[in-house]
């Protein structure tokens, strides 16, 4: 049974997700590693769907600053935030 192809989204999260090895990547490596030309565009809606998705600006070797992205932990603050904000829309 062959199993349906995991979307874009799903493929940024798993990455993110992986418990060994580098779990961030940089818009140019998102490019690179999902072919898709908007990488903070996937990144946006996977925060929408929940995912606490983190930017942190860091320096490359040329001492440009890129944006790179994580997957952490919401804080209470966060959630509580995320859990009001859907009461008020409903």
């Amino acid at each position: 049974m062959a199993s349906a192809a995991m979307s874009v989204n799903d493929k940024m999260l798993a990455f993110l997700r992986k418990k060994k090895g580098y779990n961030t990547f940089s818009v140019k490596q998102g490019q690179n590693l999902f072919g898709v030309e908007n990488v903070s565009a996937r990144i946006a809606e996977l925060r929408e769907d929940g995912h606490s998705i983190y930017t942190n600006i860091v320096r490359n070797g040329k001492g440009e600053k890129i944006a790179v992205y994580r997957l952490g932990t919401p804080t209470k603050n966060r959630r509580s935030n995320r859990f009001y904000s859907r009461l008020r829309s409903a």
